[in-house]
């Protein structure tokens, strides 16, 4: 089984990727790593450069574009710590689904957080791309998903071995509040829904 990682940084190197990264290494030698520099002031040593900031979805994307064709493509944020093997965890997970540590719903709609995304093979040829028309991030993983339901897939809550500081970054962009709302009103445009507010979703993490 082939598993490819993609983590996506800004910044935070010493603090967050570096300790990421050795944290997977030390479960899971030798598992191949993507890791994409999202233009930060001080550039990442042996990661893919971003030339100018982009969205989380256009990060993402380079990374895919650039990971082959593996059995699984595991995407996650920089801020978090592997406590065990993701190669060994996957093994149990099936290929007619997408996974993620968060669920989210709403409703009848399933989502998960992107900050882990488990990307079987399957999946990544039927959705294609994630969506670079959400600016920052948020929403970009309710879009995939939809769109991973609509190609046929579930939407399961997995148990990867990885913890998370939870979205050490995103909250200090400015206008991050304002740009969120954007997103989510093109989502709900896009797929001609209401996901309501947060406090009205339910959350198993």
């Amino acid at each position: 089984m082939n598993v490819l990682i993609i983590i996506v940084g800004i910044n935070g190197w010493h603090e967050w990727t570096q300790p990421a990264i050795k944290s997977i290494q030390a479960f899971d030698p030798g598992i191949d790593l993507i890791v994409i520099d999202n233009a930060s002031d001080t550039p990442y040593p042996d990661a893919i450069q971003l030339p100018a900031r982009v969205c989380y979805a256009a990060a993402i994307n380079v990374g895919i574009a650039a990971a082959g064709d593996p059995d699984w493509i595991v995407v996650l944020n920089n801020d978090i710590v592997a406590t065990g093997s993701i190669r060994e965890a996957l093994a149990w997970m099936t290929h007619d689904a997408l996974w993620g540590n968060q669920l989210i719903t709403f409703g009848d709609l399933r989502w998960l957080g992107l900050w882990l995304f488990a990307i079987p093979r399957s999946v990544r040829e039927a959705v294609g791309s994630f969506d670079e028309a959400f600016e920052v991030c948020g929403f970009d993983d309710t879009d995939y998903c939809l769109r991973a339901q609509q190609a046929g897939f579930r939407i399961e809550k997995s148990n990867l071995p990885v913890l998370h500081y939870g979205g050490k970054t995103r909250w200090a962009v400015p206008r991050y509040s304002e740009i969120r709302l954007k997103n989510k009103f093109y989502l709900e445009t896009k797929h001609k829904i209401q996901i309501g507010d947060e406090k009205d979703w339910r959350v198993f993490n």
